[in-house]
């Protein structure tokens, strides 16, 4: 083999491990300080050094890391009912939390099965429903206000598709059950 050739792979391989370890450390510093050990020692006569084997297994945890530290933060979220304000984007979550917006719509698309409008108006017609379960008397005006939407038009079209019934047919479903349930009593 030419000697040149031989100088351009050193050269090469030389930069990759230099990107590898600069990406690496990048990553470590962004990390949250709760992160667990990760034990890259390998069981003897496996036949690769344990410092060949940590970029891999760096990688691998980031990606695992990466997604469980997204699912946390979009559970707090949603418990908060960040869900409820009006007109937000996918942007404005993705600030937010922190996330890379790209990171969180991949995320979404795949642990959702839908995109990020699909998730937030199923979210707001299950916070819809609950609403309207707690308090059957609640005008829909009021209901579509509080889960973030900012007409009832937009609301009752939304409810209609997810729940395959208008919301004013459903509240009077509750209602007459709740007015059974008071007759009962």
């Amino acid at each position: 083999m030419p000697l040149a050739t031989v100088i351009c792979l050193v050269l090469v391989t030389v930069c990759c491990f230099c990107y590898a370890v600069d990406y690496g450390r990048r990553m470590e510093e962004s990390m949250e300080r709760d992160r667990p050990v990760v034990d890259t020692r390998l069981h003897d006569g496996a036949g690769v050094s344990a410092e060949a084997v940590k970029p891999v297994v760096q990688v691998v945890y980031e990606t695992v890391t990466t997604d469980e530290r997204i699912k946390g933060k979009l559970q707090k979220w949603v418990e908060s009912k960040g869900f409820c304000q009006t007109g937000v984007t996918i942007n404005d979550l993705s600030k937010q939390i922190g996330i890379n917006r790209t990171y969180l719509s991949k995320h979404i698309n795949e642990c959702y099965s839908c995109n990020f409008n699909c998730w937030i108006n199923k979210l707001r017609v299950r916070e819809a429903e609950e609403m309207m379960r707690r308090n059957p008397d609640l005008p829909l005006s009021d209901v579509a206000e509080q889960v973030g939407y900012a007409d009832i038009s937009h609301f009752s079209r939304q409810f209609k598709y997810i729940k395959g019934e208008p919301p004013s047919l459903y509240g009077k479903k509750i209602r007459q059950t709740s007015d059974l349930t008071k007759c009962m009593q």
